[in-house]
């Protein structure tokens, strides 16, 4: 009998150390898009009062750190690029066995679609990370049309078990987006120009998949107490997605919901610095706009609390600071002008820049609506050397020129020709930076505390300007 029982420990024992191998193994080889995007959704102990479902545009476009900075919304990105309605259902049918929203932003873009899935790589974005439960595979069977396939997405060893040969290094730590599921993408883009259509003008085709799922999520939300804002994100575009927005007015009205429509939210953006692609996503500085628009509308029609004294949520602040970091690794790491100043319209910095005498930089449109932004409008800047600080937690502007010294709460400032001839600016509490030859030159500090983040130069024969110059 001992014999017996020593063999049935033995041979748990040997169980458990497969299937804890087979466990380990699927961890490491498994592609970690979805777990950087959504681990700390399902990890999350408190509840989130806000989700935000939708497609790239709501990825790109809303970003819940600055929500939380700003009001105190504890929210979640559960976009995804490509996503339709009926996946949107699925994310947010899955979402709600893990928290209970108090409200659920649906953004409408695509509703016009019938197909269930942009492709088989995007499904796994959204659901890899999804606890296993019956709701999950409720969804990759309504998704998964191909029976040989499911299994991918409900085992994951099944999936990515011939992973071995392309693992790197992050696939052995655990990494996760410190953008509560959003997506920043880089760059200022020269947009198509905007075709505005009437309001009556709607998408052609009668209701399909797109407009069933979409009432589908409203009729849920509905059903369970929770508040629904409906939203069609700005983008530029003049192929007719607007009929999208016209007809989600219709079905918005008809569910007593409130809707931020194409063209007012349209209106909270600069069109021509504000995106990242000619005809569809917006860079963060957009994005900052928007959400903070949509951040201010929520705290106002909506029974959101600002959680930012709740000590339950105490660590979104450290969250924040990961966060706050990661921007300035941005600024940091770029090189390219029109993205460097477009990054420094964010109010949580302030910044001194160099301006050499501006006639050259006026005949580039984008700079000089990038400036703007920033709160410098050209045409109020001497045509001289000058040395501009905007302090964005005062909001006070101030100006330096040669051979002066300027106090601020970043230290003071000084512009002069040094003993080699080189014009030279200097910083009490930053390192010093011959400005001879840069046509622009920036130095930018922390709001929150004051500290240097970063000082950079440029010139525009460099800068990456030309498709900007006006043509006759």
């Amino acid at each position: 009998m001992k014999n017996i029982i020593k063999s049935i420990l033995s041979a748990l024992v040997v169980l458990g150390m497969i299937a804890f191998g087979i466990v380990w193994f699927s961890d490491v080889t498994e592609r970690k898009d979805s777990r950087e995007k959504f681990a700390q959704f399902y990890e999350e102990e408190e509840n989130i009062d806000v989700l935000f479902i939708g497609s790239s545009h709501v990825l790109n476009g809303i970003f819940p750190m600055e929500l939380w900075n700003d009001y105190g919304i504890v929210s979640y990105n559960m976009a995804g690029h490509g996503n339709r309605m009926i996946l949107n259902y699925w994310v947010l049918m899955n979402a709600l066995e893990h928290t209970s929203p108090k409200l659920v932003v649906l953004d409408a873009y695509m509703l016009s679609l019938e197909d269930k899935l942009r492709d088989l790589e995007q499904l796994h974005i959204s659901a890899d990370s999804i606890p296993y439960s019956q709701t999950k595979v409720d969804m990759i069977s309504e998704l998964v049309d191909e029976e040989d396939r499911k299994s991918d997405f409900l085992w994951k060893f099944s999936t990515y078990h011939n992973r071995w040969n392309e693992l790197e290094e992050k696939d052995f730590i655990s990494v996760t987006t410190p953008e509560k599921g959003a997506e920043s993408r880089i760059n200022v883009a020269k947009p198509v120009a905007i075709q505005y259509f009437d309001s009556n003008y709607k998408i052609p085709e009668e209701d399909g998949l797109g407009v069933e799922y979409a009432c589908k999520i409203i009729e849920e939300c509905q059903i369970r107490g929770i508040e629904v804002l409906v939203t069609y994100l700005p983008f530029p575009e003049n192929t007719g997605w607007q009929g999208e927005s016209n007809r989600m007015a219709e079905i918005a009205d008809e569910y007593n919901v409130d809707f931020l429509d194409y063209y007012t939210l349209l209106g909270q953006v600069n069109v021509n610095t504000d995106f990242y692609d000619e005809n569809s996503h917006m860079n963060p500085s957009g994005a900052r706009k928007v959400t903070n628009y949509i951040g201010n509308y929520i705290m106002l029609h909506y029974p959101i609390e600002d959680q930012r004294e709740n000590e339950a949520y105490s660590d979104w602040h450290e969250d924040y600071e990961v966060y706050t970091e990661f921007k300035k690794e941005n600024i940091r790491n770029e090189e390219e002008l029109k993205n460097y100043l477009m990054l420094l319209g964010d109010k949580n910095f302030s910044f001194g820049i160099y301006l050499k005498p501006w006639n050259t930089i006026a005949s580039y449109p984008v700079l000089v609506e990038l400036l703007a932004g920033m709160g410098i409008p050209l045409e109020e800047v001497p045509n001289e050397d000058i040395f501009i600080v905007v302090d964005n937690q005062t909001s006070q502007r101030k100006e330096l020129r040669l051979f002066e010294t300027l106090e601020t709460r970043f230290g003071d400032f000084s512009m002069f020709y040094n003993d080699d001839g080189h014009l030279e600016l200097t910083n009490s509490e930053a390192n010093s930076m011959i400005i001879t030859h840069s046509d622009i030159a920036i130095v930018i500090f922390d709001n929150s505390d004051l500290s240097f983040v970063d000082q950079a130069k440029f010139t525009l024969q460099d800068a990456e300007l030309e498709f900007e110059e006006d043509e006759e």
